[in-house]
């Protein structure tokens, strides 16, 4: 049975800045990749949680057990959310269950677009509820408010180079086609020369695989061939595929 989460956590990227949490110490915060905003010209909030040590939290599909971390964002009047990019996740197995997360640290990018009336020098406060579940040996349900503060401006910044470089580990658009026998099926995937990845991994949007069962890759021409076990009848087959070198770090993600 899924396990429940019910949190919402806040914290103040303003001066004065508030951090509001409980349980064991899973931090969050919203981080914008511009301080100024231009007139119809998307940018991104990135949600960032410090993940308490030797605990985990959940991707966007949390696989046999967990609960994904929930963002829910209260926008200024015209300003409109666009799409989520989530940062590659890895693979994690308690007991009989396979799941997806992250330890250390999680990302969500959250795409928005302002109204073509911005006020220039007027500052623009975007408010969130955060909630996730933090699991070790037991799973604690946390929270946090968070907010964000940006300025109307004439012409948009350059992002900061921190936001920057969280935006370009997240996953890119490839290419990809499967064919299923059985209950196994064939991943491929163009995702060009990578010979050096030491593992390669797909992370399924939803019930599509078995999430304990091995996957096994091979590189060939630059495509990546990843063998699966189906957990059911798959006629779409979607999710993040994830490149690592030896020590873990990753290379490249695709969606």
């Amino acid at each position: 049975m899924k396990r429940f989460l019910s949190l919402f956590c806040f914290l103040f990227f303003i001066p004065a800045a508030q951090n509001v949490h409980a349980g064991v110490d899973t931090k969050a915060f919203l981080l914008p990749d511009v301080q100024h905003i231009a007139a119809s010209r998307d940018f991104y909030v990135v949600l960032k949680l410090d993940i308490a040590h030797g605990r985990h939290v959940y991707w966007k599909y949390a696989g046999d057990a967990g609960e994904p971390v929930d963002l829910t964002l209260k926008l200024p009047r015209g300003f409109v959310e666009s799409g989520r990019l989530w940062s590659p996740p890895a693979r994690f197995t308690t007991g009989p269950f396979g799941e997806y997360g992250y330890a250390d640290e999680m990302f969500l990018a959250v795409k928005i677009t302002p109204p073509r009336d911005i006020a220039v020098g007027r500052d623009y406060v975007i408010d969130a509820d955060v909630s996730w579940m933090s699991c070790k040996d037991d799973c604690v349900p946390e929270n946090q408010k968070v907010s964000a503060l940006v300025q109307g401006a004439l012409s948009a910044p350059q992002t900061p180079k921190k936001v920057s470089e969280i935006l370009e580990k997240m996953p890119e658009y490839a290419e990809s086609v499967f064919w299923r026998n059985g209950d196994k099926i064939l991943l491929a995937v163009e995702t060009g020369d990578f010979f050096k990845a030491a593992d390669a991994a797909f992370f399924p949007n939803g019930d599509m695989i078995s999430n304990t069962a091995p996957q096994q890759f091979v590189f060939q021409k630059g495509r990546l061939f990843l063998t699966l076990r189906a957990s059911k009848e798959a006629r779409v087959l979607a999710g993040t595929v994830v490149l690592r070198n030896a020590r873990g770090d990753v290379l490249k993600a695709f969606d």
